[in-house]
Order: structure tokens, then sequence, then C-alpha cells
């Protein structure tokens, strides 16, 4: 019995903080239940994909132009990366990353723009000169978090309008 208790105030807490777990999908709201995505990226793009496939749990519908409500545009990322620290040798050892894009959404029966939000991630790479392909491995890593980030962002504004 103690432990139930326990458990069960546990798991208010943490929800009522906020948590959720991973892959848990955001509700979107009711205009998004026929939503056309602009295919901008190409959809093979693997952070489309994400977004997609988001847009698709949290209750919308994808479909062509002319069956949707509203259409969402996403700008292809941005990546900008600047050098926090060198090592003894001169070598870059840490990178601050920056990824940014924009996302529109359009009413397409009015054609009045509900709204427009550039979202960012910023991550951080350190490097180890000695293990140049880990360095590689760790940068696909990094950029793999930052969309993740980015969709969740994308999400959240979504749930707004």
């Amino acid at each position: 019995m103690r432990s139930l208790i326990t458990l069960i105030t546990t798991v208010l807490l943490l929800s009522g903080c906020g948590f959720a777990l991973r892959g848990t999908a955001i509700p979107l709201p009711e205009r998004f239940t026929q939503t056309y995505f602009k295919d901008s990226l190409g959809i093979n793009n693997r952070f489309e994909r994400r977004l997609r496939q988001q847009i698709e749990l949290g209750g919308g519908q994808l479909v062509d132009e002319e069956q949707a409500k509203v259409s969402i545009t996403v700008s292809p990322i941005k990546e900008r990366s600047r050098q926090m620290a060198l090592s003894s040798n001169g070598y870059a050892k840490e990178y601050e990353r920056t990824y940014s894009t924009t996302i529109t959404v359009v009413n397409l029966k009015t054609g009045v723009q509900l709204g427009n939000r550039t979202v960012t991630s910023v991550q951080n790479l350190q490097l180890d000169d000695r293990h140049v392909l880990a360095g590689e491995e760790e940068s696909d890593t990094i950029r793999d978090i930052a969309e993740q980030e980015l969709v969740r962002q994308m999400m959240q504004y979504l749930k707004t309008l």
C-alpha cells in the first residue's frame, strides 16, 4: 500500500512539473487535422521526417494541398559553428554549434499567415585531436540531438496556434 501511494505521488509530481517521456506526442489544435506540409527540405531529410511523424502523432493528418486547412513550411536548418577553446597544438578543442530553422504556418482557406517562428538549438561539441573519427561521430550525434530539440520546439509552437 505504501509503495502504491509513493508511485502515485511520484507520477503526479512528475506530470505536474511538465515531465514527459521521450517520444510522447504533443497534442495539436483542431486546425491541424488536415495539414499540408510543403516539401522545402526534401522528403528524405531526417529532420523533416521527424517533424512529419510528430505532427501525425500529435493528431495532425498530412494531406494534399487541396484538402488541407493549413500549410506548414520549414526552412532548411542553418548551422553556425564557433570555436570555444584550442588545444595546446593549436587545434580546435571545443565548438559551440548553433542550429536554427524557421517554421511558417498559413491558413489555406483565408490565406492568412497564422504564425512564423525561428527556433534555435545550441550544442557544445568537444573534440579530441587524437581521435578524429570519434569527433565526426560525435558531431553527427550533436546534430541529431539538435534536430530533436528543434522538432520539440516546433511542436510546442504549433500547439500554441
